[in-house]
C-alpha cells in the first residue's frame, strides 16, 4: 500500500502488530482457537461486502430506476410526438378540405350572381319584348279600328246619303247634351252613353228636304255610288 494514503505516523506494519490492539482484544484472540478465529475472519469479511454492496450497489439501483422511469418518459414523449404529428396532419387535411370547400363555395357564389344577372337581363329583355309586343298589338288594334271606322263612315255615306264634305272629329263628343271637346270636359267625366235626342223638327224636316233635292238633281245610281272617288274612301275589311 502506498505510503502517501496513511498519515506520517502510521504504517501498514502497525496495523497488524500486537502492540496494535488493546489488552481486551489481545484476551479474546488469545480465548479463540484458529478456527473460531476463521470464523470470525469470514464472518467481518461477509458484514464488509455487504455493507461495501450496500454503499456501492445502492445508488446503482437508484440509477436503475432513474432509467427506467426515463426510458418511460421517452415512451411517453415518443407516444405523444406521435399523438402531435397525427393531430398535425389531421389539421393539415381538414385545412386543405376547408379551403377546396371556400373555393367551391366562391365559385357557387359567383355562379349565383352570374345566374342572378343573367336573370334579371333575360327579365328586362322580356319586359322590352313585352313593351314591344303591347305598342305592336295597341297600334295593329288602334289601325283595325281606324279601318273599321272608315268602313262605317263609307258604309254611312252610301246608304244615309250624307254630304261629302262631312268629317267625325275624333277630339269632341257629347257630354250632358253638349258636343265639346275632351279638354273641355271637367276631369274625369265621362262622355254621355246616349246619342242626344236635341235637333229641332224643323232642322230634320229642312235636312230631309234638301236630301232629296239633291236626289232629284243629281240622279245617282247605285252603280256610280258604289265607285269610291279615291283610294283612301275604299272599302277594306274589317280586319285590316
Amino acid at each position: 500500500m502506498s505510503r502517501a494514503f496513511w498519515g506520517e505516523g502510521v504504517s501498514a506494519d502497525s496495523l497488524v502488530r500486537p502492540e496494535g490492539f488493546s489488552e481486551q482484544g489481545r484476551e479474546l484472540l488469545s480465548q479463540m482457537d484458529a478456527t473460531s478465529k476463521w470464523k470470525y475472519y469470514c464472518e467481518l469479511q461477509s458484514r464488509s461486502l455487504a455493507l461495501v454492496n450496500q454503499l456501492a450497489m445502492g445508488p446503482i439501483g437508484e440509477l436503475v430506476q432513474m432509467r427506467q422511469r426515463l426510458e418511460e418518459a421517452d415512451r411517453a414523449v415518443a407516444e405523444a410526438r406521435a399523438t402531435t404529428q397525427g393531430a398535425l396532419a389531421t389539421n393539415r387535411q381538414l385545412a386543405a378540405e376547408l379551403d377546396v370547400q371556400r373555393r367551391n363555395n366562391d365559385t357557387l357564389r359567383l355562379d349565383l350572381q352570374k345566374a342572378e344577372n343573367e336573370g334579371k337581363r333575360l327579365a328586362e329583355e322580356a319586359q322590352a319584348e313585352l313593351e314591344r309586343v303591347k305598342e305592336s298589338a295597341k297600334d295593329q288594334i288602334v289601325a283595325q279600328h281606324e279601318a273599321r271606322f272608315r268602313h262605317a263612315i263609307r258604309q254611312a255615306k252610301y246608304i244615309g246619303h250624307f254630304r261629302e264634305d262631312l268629317e267625325f272629329d275624333m277630339t269632341k263628343d257629347f257630354y250632358q247634351g253638349s258636343f265639346m271637346s275632351f279638354a273641355e270636359m271637367p276631369a274625369g267625366a265621362m262622355p254621355d252613353s246616349d246619342e242626344p235626342d236635341d235637333t229641332p223638327e224643323g232642322e230634320e224636316a229642312q235636312g230631309a228636304s234638301d236630301d232629296e233635292a239633291e236626289d232629284d238633281q243629281e240622279g245617282p245610281t247605285h252603280e256610280q255610288e258604289d265607285e269610291p272617288e279615291t283610294q283612301e274612301d275604299a272599302p277594306t275589311h274589317p280586319d285590316e
